[in-house]
């Protein structure tokens, strides 16, 4: 299981589970690629993510700041969200690896497992 996503602002628009966990696989790109923006598509929106790898503490839970800028159905939204270094660094220590469009696995770069 990867670390939960830390939201700190949703703009009043709900997370659906698959673009929760799309962020913060984004994020963890992010972080690895040591790229400051990155664009997404999900079922229920599609939008570009930011960071300046600025460290953020709130409320006890520290980590990078993201920020999404999302389009949906009603209209844009903005979303903001931390990404715990500990979550990363379990992500790095389980490896990463490429799927296939075939749907096998070959160790590489691009996903979770």
């Amino acid at each position: 299981m990867i670390g939960k996503i830390y939201c700190l602002q949703t703009g009043g628009y709900y997370l659906s589970i698959e673009t929760r966990d799309l962020l913060m696989f984004t994020a963890m790109y992010m972080i690895r690629d040591k790229c400051e923006r990155r664009t997404f598509k999900a079922a229920d929106c599609e939008g570009e993510i930011k960071t300046f790898f600025e460290p953020t503490d709130m409320g006890g839970i520290s980590g990078y700041k993201f920020v999404a800028v999302i389009e949906t159905d009603v209209g844009k939204r903005a979303i903001i969200f931390l990404v715990r270094a500990r979550d990363y660094e379990g992500l790095e220590k389980s490896g990463w690896f490429e799927v296939k469009k075939d749907g096998s696995l070959e160790p590489a770069v691009s996903q979770f497992n």
